[in-house]
């Protein structure tokens, strides 16, 4: 089984959100076109049937609001944020928090991790060794902004194509 992970913050959303900001689907997420960029990117893992998930620094509240109101909500099964996790390792959260509560029994084999965050990206890709695929979106996209761009999803887009079948 494979699973996806995601930050949220400047990787899902174009700036880091605040409370009074998770409201605000073109603030949180940018141009209408970005958030249908994001939406095409999950239904393709929607059709591979890969679950995907976030772990953030965020809380969680700010996070399903923002997802709500874009409409990104149905494609994520959990959101882990600062409540759950605090300030553990995200290779710990993902194992704690998303792998070990996978209700199939079984654990996944693959995992793709993305976060705009080298130390986060560094600390899954050790952690997970070669079961882990890594994404780390550049800082800025010169058509979206900041967070994850075409080049990013196509990535993730690959990653999906690749283990199907």
């Amino acid at each position: 089984p494979r699973v996806a992970v995601f930050d949220f913050d400047l990787t899902l959303t174009s700036m880091h959100v605040g409370i009074f900001d998770a409201g605000n689907r073109d603030r949180v997420f940018g141009t209408p076109q970005r958030v249908a960029m994001l939406r095409g990117m999950l239904e393709q893992a929607e059709a591979a049937r890969v679950p995907c998930h976030i772990v953030t620094r965020n809380s969680e509240h700010n996070v399903r609001k923002a997802l709500k109101v874009s409409g990104l909500d149905r494609f994520f099964e959990s959101v882990v944020g600062n409540e759950t996790a605090e300030s553990a390792p995200k290779s710990e959260i993902i194992m704690n928090n998303i792998l070990r509560a996978q209700t199939t029994g079984a654990v996944a084999t693959r995992l793709l991790f993305v976060d705009d965050d080298r130390a986060n990206v560094r600390d899954v890709g050790s952690c997970f060794g070669r079961a882990a695929t890594t994404i780390q979106p550049k800082t800025i996209s010169a058509r979206y902004g900041k967070g994850m761009d075409e080049g990013d999803c196509a990535l993730v887009v690959r990653w999906l194509r690749e283990g199907a079948g």
